[in-house]
């Protein structure tokens, strides 16, 4: 399930070890 937009994508392969996705909380599963 890819709900990420297409820009948030790119910004998560940018960030090394996907910083972005550990700052969101839990409440959203990483990867949908």
């Amino acid at each position: 399930m890819k709900i990420i937009t297409h820009t948030q994508h790119k910004e998560s392969h940018n960030t090394p070890s996907g910083t972005k996705r550990r700052s969101q909380p839990r409440k959203t599963p990483p990867g949908g």
